[in-house]
């Protein structure tokens, strides 16, 4: 717990201090109320079919009233080990009420998941480090399996495979021009990740880094997403192998995976493959 936030449970029994509240609530017109939940870096939208009593400020009681109608999902959440059910904190707004809070987009870098029950629906944003510590073993196996978290939707994600990557210097930056060749370090990988996915670093060079050298990595991007459970390994793909990566191949900042440094296709050279740059 924060001095920023509250923390609430899902299993906590509202206040009877708070039943006329919640009566209120039962007979007021139907309007949605919105939540924001975090925990750790996981997040959570919620909305309630309860109506919102005009006037009625948010605060954590109430806060744990509307998790308790999401409880089905917090509780498969922890039992496949993904957010403990008691870690998730209401963050209040100072002067803020709980009817129409505004629901924010999608919090880039994350997978994303859309859940309807019976009294509430939900958007759920977790890290991706937290999803593929699930493992990959059961799609290795042949089976068909992904977390057991009814009624949740996965969102496709934009995907990516990594084929190589490099520390580079300054100077060798500078010389990434058009019509040039950039020889990869082995063969060219096939690791499909999610854009959004925090990039793995290769060992440093050895020695003091000279001052603007960069980690380097080339990639093929998808151009419309692809559905989360192969892309994580939870499932096979329904055909032989994954969709055919486009032809253009991106060299980009680990760092910032945005920031495009080169444009090219990839052709054999030698006992290996080069990138042959068409852009910079």
């Amino acid at each position: 717990m924060s001095a920023q936030g509250s923390p609430v449970s899902a299993a906590a029994p509202a206040p009877a201090a708070l039943a006329p509240a919640v009566q209120l609530h039962a007979v007021a017109p139907a309007r949605p109320q919105a939540w924001q939940f975090s925990a750790g870096g996981a997040q959570l939208w919620l909305a309630t079919r309860d109506g919102a009593a005009p006037g009625v400020p948010a605060c954590a009681a109430a806060a744990a009233v509307a998790l308790e109608q999401a409880a089905e999902l917090l509780d498969a959440l922890a039992a496949c080990g993904l957010v403990p059910e008691d870690a998730w904190h209401w963050p209040p707004a100072p002067g803020t009420s709980a009817p129409g809070m505004p629901t924010p987009a999608w919090p880039p870098g994350m997978a994303h998941g859309l859940w309807q029950g019976a009294q509430a629906q939900a958007r759920l944003a977790l890290p991706w480090p937290l999803l593929r510590g699930l493992g990959v073993a059961p799609a290795l196996a042949g089976l068909q399996w992904q977390p057991a978290l009814a009624g949740l939707q996965w969102q496709p994600a934009l995907a990516e495979s990594l084929l190589a990557e490099w520390w580079l210097l300054a100077d060798e930056l500078q010389a990434l021009e058009p019509g040039g060749l950039l020889l990869l370090p082995g063969p060219a990988g096939t690791r499909l990740r999610a854009i959004g996915e925090a990039a793995t670093a290769t060992a440093a060079p050895a020695g003091p880094t000279p001052p603007g050298t960069r980690h380097c990595q080339l990639v093929c991007r998808w151009p419309t997403p692809l559905p989360l459970a192969p892309l994580l390994g939870w499932q096979a793909w329904d055909g032989p192998a994954s969709p055919p990566p486009p032809a253009t191949c991106l060299l980009i900042d680990a760092a910032s995976p945005a920031t495009v440094l080169a444009r090219g296709r990839l052709l054999p050279w030698g006992s290996g493959q080069a990138l042959r740059i068409d852009a910079s």
